[in-house]
């Protein structure tokens, strides 16, 4: 499950820096723009949904000693991804 989630906060690091790029895209229509920033945080929200349910997973399993740990590190992790779109919601 681990690898699951690593490979999925990969994929969702790669979606996030495509938003980037398609708003600094000067030569896409503004109807283009806003289909595919719609599109990719379709994509990245539900990426991060998916990241969440392996999270919550992956802490049933964590031992008490290293929940904290656990948590404060998923946080850590899935916070730029909760930012990226709350920042282009706003471009959309």
């Amino acid at each position: 499950m681990v690898a699951l989630r690593q490979g999925g906060r990969t994929a969702a690091t790669r979606i996030s820096e495509r938003l980037d790029e398609i708003i600094g895209m000067a030569e896409m229509s503004p109807e283009q723009k806003f289909h595919e920033l719609d599109s990719k945080m379709t994509e990245l929200n539900t990426r991060l949904l998916t990241l969440e349910d392996l999270d919550e997973r992956i802490l049933d399993l964590t031992e008490e000693d290293d929940l904290q740990r656990e948590v404060e590190d998923t946080d850590l992790a899935n916070t730029p991804f909760r930012n990226a779109i709350d920042f282009h919601r706003f471009w959309v």
